[in-house]
C-alpha cells in the first residue's frame, strides 16, 4: 500500500538527515529547560527535605505536583501563568521558524546543509507566521464544538441518574473533540507542506488547496497520519513500560532516568519530523511534484 510505501521513505529521508533530529532535539531541550527551570526553582523551595522530595526520589512519581498544585493552588496558577504564556507563545514561533527550514530539508536532494535548512527558515518563516495566525481560530473550532455537545449534554441528561448514559456520551464528546483535533493538525501540516512544495505565497491559497487534496485523498492522509500516531503511542507506552520498572535510588538511578527521559523526548521529536516527510513523501506521490494542488 501506498501509505507504507510513503511511510518507509519517510523514515529513509529522516535517516538521511540525522542533523536535523539532533538540531530540534536540542531546540525542544532548550525550550523546555526554559520553560520549566522556574517552575522546578519555586517547587525545590517547597517540597526539598520534605516527605514528598524523598518519594519523588525514592519512586519517580508525580505525586509532588499534585501536592504542589494542590497547596499553592490560585497563588501558583497566578505565579506562573504569565510566564507560562509568554514562554509558550515563544515556543510556537520558534517551532513556525523552523517548521519551512524543516520541510525544505527533506526536499532536497542532496545531502543536509545547514546553510539551505536556515535559508528555508528564513524564506517561509513569515509565511509560516501568517498560517499560525490563521490556525488559531481553526483551532478553536474541536473546542467549540465540545463546549455546544457539552451543553447538550446537560440539556438531554440534565442530573441524570443514569451513570452508563452520562458516560457513554461525555466519552463520545471527549473522542470527537480528540479527532477532530487531529484532523485540524493534519489538515495544516499538508498547509505547510503546500507552502513549501509550491513555494506559494498565500497562505489562505495553501490552506484551500491543503483542504482540496484532503477530500481527494482523505483515506490514505488518515491512514498514514494514525500510522505515525501509532508509532508516537508505542513510544510513549514503552518509555512508562520502562520507567515504572525503573528504581531512582542513588547516583545511578537518577542517572538511568535521566537517560531514559533524554530518549524518549529524541523519539518524540523524531516522530514530529516524521510526520513532515512521511507526509510530504504522500503528498508528492499522489498529486506529483511538478502538478499544481
Amino acid at each position: 500500500m501506498i501509505l507504507y510505501r510513503c511511510f518507509w521513505e519517510g523514515l529513509r529521508r529522516l535517516s538521511g538527515r540525522w542533523q536535523l533530529l539532533a538540531f530540534s532535539y536540542l531546540a525542544n531541550l532548550l525550550s523546555a529547560a526554559f520553560l520549566f527551570l522556574p517552575v522546578m526553582d519555586s517547587l525545590q523551595q517547597h517540597v526539598v527535605f520534605s516527605q514528598v522530595s524523598d518519594r519523588l526520589l525514592r519512586d519517580m512519581d508525580l505525586l509532588w505536583l499534585e501536592d504542589f498544585v494542590f497547596h499553592l493552588g490560585r497563588e501558583a496558577w497566578e505565579q506562573f501563568a504569565g510566564y507560562f504564556l509568554v514562554a509558550a507563545l515563544l515556543f510556537a514561533l520558534l517551532h513556525l521558524f523552523l517548521v519551512g527550514g524543516t520541510i525544505q530539508a527533506f526536499l532536497a536532494k542532496g545531502p543536509f546543509t545547514w546553510e539551505g535548512f536556515f535559508s528555508g527558515c528564513g524564506r517561509y518563516g513569515y509565511r509560516m507566521f501568517r498560517l499560525g495566525l490563521l490556525s488559531v481560530p481553526i483551532y478553536l473550532t474541536p473546542v467549540l464544538v465540545f463546549l455546544s455537545l457539552s451543553r447538550v449534554q446537560e440539556a438531554l441528561l440534565p442530573d441524570s441518574p443514569s451513570e452508563p448514559a452520562a458516560f457513554y456520551t461525555g466519552f463520545a464528546r471527549w473522542t470527537l473533540t480528540v479527532l477532530l483535533l487531529l484532523f485540524v493538525n493534519m489538515f495544516l501540516d499538508y498547509a505547510k507542506i503546500h507552502v513549501v512544495r509550491r513555494e506559494s505565497q498565500r497562505v489562505t491559497q495553501s490552506m484551500h488547496a491543503a483542504l482540496r487534496w484532503l477530500a481527494g485523498h482523505l483515506k490514505p492522509a488518515l491512514g498514514l497520519f494514525y500510522l505515525n500516531l501509532l508509532l508516537g503511542l508505542v513510544c510513549l507506552l514503552a518509555y512508562f513500560g520502562l520507567a515504572s520498572r525503573l528504581v531512582v535510588d542513588g547516583a545511578g538511578g537518577i542517572l538511568a532516568a535521566l537517560v531514559l527521559q533524554q530518549l524518549y523526548m529524541l523519539s518524540r521529536v523524531g516522530v514530529r519530523l516524521l510526520f513532515y516527510s512521511s507526509q510530504l513523501s504522500l503528498f508528492d506521490s499522489l498529486s506529483g511534484s511538478n502538478s499544481h494542488v
